[in-house]
């Protein structure tokens, strides 16, 4: 199987979000690890950058986990953040947002709508092995495009005088593709 640049990385002190989630993400197969602060979340999002990072917070922690959303989706922009928020912090979620969530959740239940949406995004970050061209054709037919316009993204190469892409002839990538 190929090795995913990205998984969910579940960063609370407590299991109050993991225990249910554990059996969300198993039953659909989905990558997963748990750390147990941000500079741990961190080095995990370092190893697979554009990973769902899901975080939990409580009342006295909103400024340090802000600030740490902020820069952590600036420097990781095809990163996802969750929000795991006490329930006393439904009035937090604005705040949330501005610093660079993209779900903010305050019970348990809302877990399997939250486990669908990073099925969604894992199922769209490509697999690290895939050659650039396979992968724009692969974009492209989810897209619901034609292929054909990777010859577009192609350049001419002065010393050959044919197409290529990257190292890549573009008769090797059109195979590929087929």
């Amino acid at each position: 199987m190929a090795e995913l640049s990205a998984r969910l990385i579940l960063c609370e002190r407590t299991d109050r979000w993991a225990a249910v989630w554990r059996g969300l993400l198993d039953a659909q197969q989905l990558p997963f690890c748990e750390v147990r602060s941000l500079a741990e979340a961190s080095e995990r999002l370092f190893e697979a950058p554009a990973s769902v990072i899901a975080v939990a917070c409580r009342a006295d922690r909103i400024e340090p986990v802000c600030h740490w959303l902020r820069a952590t989706t600036r420097a990781h922009a095809g990163a996802r953040a969750v929000v795991l928020a006490s329930p006393d912090l439904r009035v937090a979620d604005c705040v949330f947002r501005a610093a660079g969530a993209h779900l903010v959740l305050d019970d348990p239940l809302q877990l399997p709508r939250a486990t669908r949406w990073v099925r969604r995004h894992l199922a769209s970050v490509p697999r690290r092995e895939l050659p650039l061209g396979v992968w724009i054709e692969q974009l492209l037919g989810r897209l619901g495009r034609s292929p054909a316009p990777v010859a577009e993204l192609t350049a001419w190469s002065g010393d050959r005088g044919r197409p290529w892409f990257g190292d890549i002839p573009l008769e090797q990538v059109k195979k590929v593709g087929k």
